[in-house]
């Protein structure tokens, strides 16, 4: 793992998990809404994609609109896996919703996250994916 997105609308997340980047030397790119994180992972090809399920602002997935084919972070998830079958997504939600987990699961997401998390149990977790 070399190059790492994070998706996410919430400067405290932001703020830790791009500390975690910098610790670990990672290439790191931020992205705030979906649009961005879309954009993102064409231009930068990232090897693991850290992902909110709700973005400030958006609106559910089961509302989709010709003129805002991005709606949240399910469908990031879902662009990165047909795009980069083989990147990891892990999604991140405070799981609010209990079919989450099972949704993402269906999409290919590798891993779920529960907000709030440690910066170390956060590099715990990534270290279970990726082992020295």
């Amino acid at each position: 793992m070399s190059r790492l997105l994070v998706v996410d609308d919430e400067p405290q997340t932001i703020s830790a998990l791009q500390r975690y980047a910098e610790q670990q030397v990672l290439d790191c790119w931020m992205a705030t809404t979906v649009k961005e994180a879309i954009e993102m992972l064409t231009t930068h090809q990232p090897d693991l994609i850290i992902v909110d399920l709700h973005l400030e602002g958006t609106r559910p997935t089961s509302i989709r609109s010709s003129s805002h084919p991005y709606t949240d972070g399910f469908d990031v998830l879902q662009t990165a896996k047909i795009r980069y079958p083989d990147s990891t997504v892990i999604v991140m939600t405070d799981c609010r919703d209990q079919s989450h987990p099972g949704m993402a699961k269906d999409l290919g997401a590798d891993g779920f996250l529960t907000k709030p998390f440690t910066l170390e149990e956060f590099s715990l977790y990534i270290g279970l994916i990726y082992p020295d």
